[in-house]
């Protein structure tokens, strides 16, 4: 069993940081690798609502969680670990599989991205991304989000043009808190691990990160 609690972050920023601020920390740095999910957009109140249209909509077994409740109970957790909590805590249907949820909450979630008022991302994380770009910095996602999801909500913001490539669920056959994934981005970077820096947000995401041993700097300004 992997153990979730390795965070040993470089730096932890409870608002998003300067590039200016970020600069002791990028001395070698050539490539920044971004979390998605609660790192780049605040999406976790959105995947709450998703879990809960699910259990509005495909489960009989009645629970009381609210969107709150929901938000800060499965937080962090990747739709693997998130689907395995809820068939221990028996909150969903045990006939209910791992692939049907997956395209249901993937569907809920492009639904409500359309149409979600609010701003899924801090207008400084926007900036940030600007000044990395133009300072010359190249950047990449790593994320244990599905795909669509991914190219969805960065089309929605303009924001595809900033990377260079995408890692998703669907890249690795090991997802997060595996160094799978990071291990991945370094050798697509063609870097050394000491010239790439990665914002992460949730232990597991850290653990992932820090196991592949990288630089990370933790990201709490949407918690």
């Amino acid at each position: 069993m992997m153990n979730y609690s390795r965070n040993n972050p470089i730096q932890v920023y409870k608002t998003v940081p300067s590039l200016e601020s970020l600069s002791p920390y990028l001395t070698d740095v050539k490539y920044c690798l971004f979390d998605l999910d609660g790192t780049l957009f605040n999406t976790e109140v959105l995947h709450a609502k998703c879990l809960n249209d699910f259990f509005s909509r495909y489960s009989n077994i009645n629970q009381s969680l609210s969107v709150d409740d929901l938000q800060k109970k499965f937080m962090g957790l990747t739709e693997r670990m998130l689907f395995d909590r809820l068939n221990t805590e028996s909150l969903i249907d045990p006939a209910i599989t791992f692939d049907f949820f997956l395209n249901v909450r993937n569907s809920l979630a492009l639904e409500k991205i359309k149409s979600y008022d609010a701003n899924l991302i801090d207008p400084s994380m926007l900036l940030l991304l600007k000044d990395l770009r133009e300072a010359g910095y190249l950047m990449s996602i790593v994320s244990s989000a599905e795909q669509v999801f991914i190219d969805a909500i960065l089309s929605k913001y303009n924001l595809l043009g900033y990377f260079e490539f995408i890692l998703s669920r669907e890249s690795t056959s090991k997802n997060k808190p595996d160094p799978m994934p990071y291990l991945l981005a370094l050798k697509q970077t063609g870097l050394l691990s000491s010239q790439v820096i990665v914002f992460e947000d949730s232990k597991v995401g850290m653990t992932s990160a820090i196991s592949a041993g990288l630089n990370t700097v933790q990201a709490c300004w949407y918690n």
